[in-house]
């Protein structure tokens, strides 16, 4: 939910690109509360719908929906991905590395296998209102998936696995627009924040 057009202009982009899909858009009255608009998409939805949440910042391959179709079980299981986490590009790679190169690269140098992140979620409509859905009282974002992969866990089963086609792509973070509500917020940022170089000699905070 956003202010303005351009997502509107994007998707009629899109349409365009690939008339086949069933692509939409949905323009909400709030601002900048993720949950809400994560809330508002998935009402839309059947209850036998499969949700596949994945954030803008990811680049995945057409493989990942086969793993998710068996990793995701109504009424009894659901499917967070552990995504490979991209290192700055001008650290961990050759000297004047561009906007294009290989990202399916899971060695030491590019990034770190993310753990400690839950923002990526496979789940069925049904589940998802099952569970609670997201909390829609948060405002920004930073705390809405860590309270939602807690009421699931505390539901259903859950597979929790390194996931080969799905990747953070980086991009520079600001850490003061993440939420100060729980401890593990700020180590996560910290982390997503992190820099490295071949050897991963060094660490910074942006």
């Amino acid at each position: 939910m956003t202010r303005g057009k351009p997502n509107a202009k994007m998707v009629s982009w899109y349409k365009e690109q690939y008339p086949e899909a069933p692509l939409f858009y949905i323009q909400g009255d709030t601002i900048n509360s993720k949950s809400k608009a994560l809330a508002l998409a998935a009402s839309d939805l059947n209850d036998d719908s499969l949700l596949f949440i994945i954030d803008v910042d990811m680049v995945f391959k057409a493989e990942i929906f086969d793993r998710i179709r068996w990793f995701t079980i109504p009424g009894k299981q659901v499917y967070f991905p552990i995504v490979f986490s991209e290192y700055s590009p001008k650290m961990s790679r050759e000297k004047n590395v561009g906007s294009e190169y290989e990202h399916f690269q899971y060695e030491e140098p590019f990034g770190l296998w993310r753990e400690y992140g839950w923002g990526m979620v496979s789940i069925y409509q049904f589940d998802l209102v099952t569970v609670g859905g997201y909390d829609t009282t948060i405002v920004g974002w930073g705390d809405e998936d860590v309270d939602f992969s807690e009421k699931v866990i505390n539901s259903m089963n859950v597979i929790r696995v390194p996931e080969p086609g799905l990747v953070h792509v980086y991009h520079d973070k600001n850490c003061h627009d993440i939420l100060e509500r729980k401890a593990i917020k700020e180590r996560d940022c910290e982390i997503k924040a992190t820099i490295s170089n071949y050897n991963r000699n060094y660490n910074f905070k942006l």
